[in-house]
């Protein structure tokens, strides 16, 4: 006996969730959305540790710099006060004499602030070149000069090289209007040298000196000199002839000057 069975199918629902295949296919969508949203929710965050990461960090900068400059201060009040005592007794008898009279007067502390101010300006100017064997430490071309009596208010810092040198002849300029002078540095002499035991008349030798310093003082004109740093003599003769074209003529430079000179007008 055959019975016939009907092959109609009828849908299948999930026992657990209750759901079609098409509600489970929203539901998939959903799970895919509500994955995508903690990503935005990271990229957020993350821009907010940045904004905080470098708001941290000025702040510690600035404490640092805060922390060195209060360290800075008391070292240069220590070094005020075991290294100056003249200017520790010159402070104090000029309180009791400003206290009579009822003024203000210089304390410690106002020496304190021009030494660092001066001290911050030479670090900030002093470039040491590594390239032509300069050393890092920027003692050796600094250089303190102490002059009695005076005011902090005195103080100064100048960016140069600074010696105490008379001209050569009074007629020659004392000051140089020009803003950038150009200056001349020669390590040797301005001298004829006279060859030895060789019998000639003094006429002739004169002569011959003469005519060498004029080859010698045009080559040198040539370069348009405003300044002239000779390490030896001069002679008598060159002197006169530099006179006459108004260069400014110094003699007698010591080696050490005149290698800082080089150094800061960058010649050779």
């Amino acid at each position: 006996i055959t019975i016939p069975v009907n092959t109609t199918t009828t849908p299948t629902y999930n026992n657990k969730t209750n759901e079609t295949p098409s509600s489970q296919s929203s539901s998939s969508k959903r799970q895919t959305y509500t994955k995508s949203q903690p990503t935005i929710t990271k990229t957020t965050t993350t821009t907010t540790t940045t904004t905080s990461t470098t708001i941290t960090t000025e702040t510690a900068n600035q404490k640092i710099g805060s922390i060195v400059a209060t360290h800075l201060e008391r070292m240069c009040l220590e070094l005020l006060q075991s290294d100056a005592p003249i200017l520790l007794n010159e402070i104090q008898s000029q309180k009791q004499q400003q206290q009579k009279l009822h003024n203000t007067t210089p304390s410690l502390s106002n020496w304190v602030d021009t030494l660092l101010t001066l001290a911050t300006r030479c670090c900030a100017t002093v470039q040491p070149r590594v390239k032509n064997n300069d050393l890092l430490d920027i003692r050796p071309y600094s250089k303190v000069k102490i002059i009695p009596g005076g005011n902090h208010h005195e103080c100064a810092y100048m960016s140069g090289i600074i010696f105490q040198k008379n001209v050569n002849h009074k007629s020659m300029a004392r000051e140089i209007s020009e803003s950038s002078p150009r200056i001349m540095l020669l390590s040797g002499g301005i001298e004829y040298t006279r060859t030895e035991n060789r019998i000639a008349s003094l006429q002739t030798l004169l002569e011959q000196e003469e005519k060498y310093m004029e080859i010698l003082v045009n080559k040198i004109i040539g370069l348009k000199p405003d300044v002239l740093l000779v390490g030896r003599a001069v002679s008598r003769r060159a002197q006169e002839l530099l006179l006459g074209y108004r260069v400014i003529l110094i003699q007698h430079v010591k080696p050490t000057l005149m290698a800082r000179g080089a150094r800061q007008t960058g010649a050779a």
